[in-house]
């Protein structure tokens, strides 16, 4: 979250991020406090691929939004 506020600071316009959707209210919230606006762009599916050896499946398909943030 430190790093999106970062950049809604130096943004003119806009930022747009990836997120996990379950962490959606919780931006929101965020969004709100900071007085921006949040507008959900798209819903996506991310394949997210195994990264240590003890992981036990090949990938996992992970459920994110899509995120514009503008200034109000």
């Amino acid at each position: 979250m430190k790093f999106l506020k970062t950049a809604l600071t130096l943004a003119k316009e806009a930022v747009y991020t990836l997120h996990k959707s379950s962490t959606r209210a919780h931006i929101q919230k965020k969004a709100k406090d900071w007085g921006v606006k949040m507008e959900l762009v798209a819903e996506l599916r991310y394949d997210l691929p195994a990264s240590y050896k003890f992981h036990k499946k090949k990938s996992v398909d992970i459920h994110v939004d899509f995120l514009r943030f503008s200034k109000t």
